[in-house]
């Protein structure tokens, strides 16, 4: 089933009249946030002799953010998932389910949105990069990049407007040694003004693409690894022009990987993959 498949009875949306507005984030100190998260993702790698496997994933998890600090132009919120149920179906059939709901995580940002700091709370585990050891190329923390980068723009603004957020973002940022960075931009557009759960919210759409290539440390190797890709992504959010904050969030995001290996001596190794995954974030309260 379609992870969009029954929105429209979670959501009403109404036109509104068109007007100029100021977006911003407006929390207040001790404030709880309820989101409800959904995420579906698939994945099909091509490997050596042509052979194909392909594996799905999705969750659903509700989250609470506290605000720990709040002033004109800055917040702190600590998020915590307080219920997650996940299932893994492997490329063989069989399933893992699980409901592991992770560390919690501090999160400073401006009243614009951008992300100026993220730490997990409590002790780090050693992580596996997305697309593998040999890489260190971990795609889901190369999104978490972009969607901290993004922000709101600054005074009034009617519908129609555009703004764009260039971001430098890190492909390899659990490597502590060698950085290998990309130039971003992320394109946004106010779309409308309409009602959404009862808010008079601005529709924003922002769509980036992220270049991916050969981690630094990997250039020079014996191993002669080539990496050749992309990250695209395609965001709607609902953003509360009252109370400032996201209503509805909903995105897609695609990704596009090739890596090649020709070792000296040794015939040139080709391996592929695609995945695709959609988010929803719904605000509860």
């Amino acid at each position: 089933m379609n992870i969009w498949t029954g929105l429209l009875l979670l959501i009403a949306i109404w036109a509104t009249p068109l007007r100029a507005v100021e977006l911003r984030y407006k929390f207040k100190l001790h404030e709880k946030l309820k989101y409800r998260d959904s995420m579906a993702l698939a994945v099909q790698n091509e490997g050596m002799g042509g052979s194909k496997s392909r594996w799905q994933y999705r969750a659903e998890s509700r989250l609470v953010e506290t605000v720990k600090q709040a002033s004109d132009d800055s917040y702190t919120l600590e998020i915590e998932t307080v219920e997650n149920k996940s299932k893994f179906t492997g490329p063989d059939g069989n399933t893992n389910e699980s409901e592991e709901k992770g560390k919690p995580e501090r999160v400073n940002m401006t009243h614009r949105g951008r992300v100026t700091e993220r730490k997990t709370l409590g002790p780090e585990d050693d992580k596996q990069s997305g697309m593998g050891y040999t890489t260190k190329l971990d795609e889901f923390a190369i999104i978490q990049q972009v969607f901290d980068g993004l922000t709101l723009p600054e005074g009034e603004v009617e519908p129609g407007a555009t703004w764009s957020d260039k971001l430098t973002v890190d492909l390899t940022p659990d490597d502590k040694k060698v950085r290998t960075q990309v130039e971003v931009e992320a394109a946004a557009e106010f779309r409308r003004l309409v009602t959404v759960l009862g808010d008079v919210c601005a529709e924003i759409v922002t769509d980036f693409t992220v270049p991916l290539k050969t981690p630094k440390d990997k250039e020079s190797v014996d191993l002669k690894l080539a990496i050749e890709g992309k990250i695209i992504g395609h965001m709607v959010t609902y953003f509360s022009v009252a109370r400032g904050r996201a209503v509805v969030e909903l995105g897609t995001i695609g990704v596009i990987g090739e890596m090649t290996m020709a070792p000296e001596g040794m015939g040139k190794t080709t391996m592929g993959g695609r995945m695709k995954f959609n988010l929803k974030t719904v605000l509860e309260d």
